[in-house]
């Protein structure tokens, strides 16, 4: 294997860019973005994203996973490095300390480049501000199959590192617009035909008694205030998820899983949840 070279001073050029990239000003001047975790950065590598150049630490290059993302940099003809443990850990926003990190280009997307489906739902989030809070939601939109998350100003970078490790790598897989204009996003919505849903922990309709439409818009606000009154404007209905305890309300993430499976749950398995029901209302069960 082609002997690697190793940066081993903060005063290296990559070193102080990957610094900046860690920060939200860095990532907007230089249009770019660090992936870490060896999970992440194979993700990148087989993603067909633009990677400007890898650096591994010393001792990570010689594991197996290491040599399989050297291996891979190279069939890509990207640039690889070493970086010394110290340097890494400093750049690293993992607490056990980084082993790799790669140095990607970020994509620009629009509201016209997400491709919808006939039967389709999107996630809006009005200035969450919370990483692990937009990570989570991008992880459900990906999993329910949502075709993308739009986010308003003030909700956090797609690109922070939090947020990338959060989505366990969905941040790198669906679409992630941002919008300025909150009458860009209102006529997109209503000329792709979605029923728009603003929740609320109290003044809603119960969501398991409202019939999603085809194409579901579901509106998220800031953890602390909640939907803005412009947002909920533009909404068709606001629903409320039932709880019976003491808890004021739920954490944005877990109220969008709910919501979102409850949309899955009508468009796909309600006559799995008619058999169960058939079967508890006859005697013995059904046996």
């Amino acid at each position: 294997m082609k002997q690697l070279q190793c940066i081993s001073s903060p005063e290296n050029e990559r070193y102080k860019l990957a610094k900046a990239l860690t920060k939200g000003h860095g990532r907007k001047k230089y249009g770019l973005f660090i992936v870490e975790t060896p999970v992440l950065v194979l993700d990148v590598l087989k993603g067909g994203w633009h990677i400007e150049w890898v650096a591994l630490t010393p001792h990570f290059a010689e594991t197996p996973k290491g040599m399989e993302i050297i291996e891979l940099a190279r069939e890509r003809a990207i640039d690889v490095t070493l970086m010394k443990e110290k340097l890494m850990d400093e750049i690293s926003t993992v607490e056990s300390g980084g082993s790799v990190i790669a140095v990607v280009k970020q994509r620009r997307q629009s509201l016209s480049d997400i491709q919808l489906k006939e039967r389709d739902c999107v996630f809006v989030l009005e200035d969450v501000q919370d990483p692990t809070n937009v990570g989570a939601i991008t992880r459900i939109a990906d999993a329910v199959g949502a075709s993308a998350v739009i986010a308003t100003v003030g909700t956090a970078d797609r690109y922070n590192p939090k947020v990338l490790r959060s989505s366990a790598g969905s941040a790198l897989h669906v679409a992630f617009v941002k919008v300025a204009s909150m009458g860009e996003l209102h006529r997109w919505l209503e000329e792709n035909e979605f029923e728009v849903v603003a929740t609320d922990p109290h003044d809603g309709e119960c969501c398991y008694s409202h019939r999603f439409s085809e194409r579901v818009a579901f509106l998220f606000g800031n953890e602390a205030k909640g939907l803005s009154e412009s947002m909920r404007s533009i909404a068709d209905l606001t629903l409320t998820i039932p709880m019976h305890g003491g808890a004021e309300s739920l954490n944005v993430s877990h109220a969008c899983a709910i919501l979102a499976y409850e949309l899955l749950r009508q468009w796909y398995y309600s006559h799995e949840t008619a058999d169960i029901k058939r079967r508890s209302d006859q005697p013995n069960g059904g046996e």
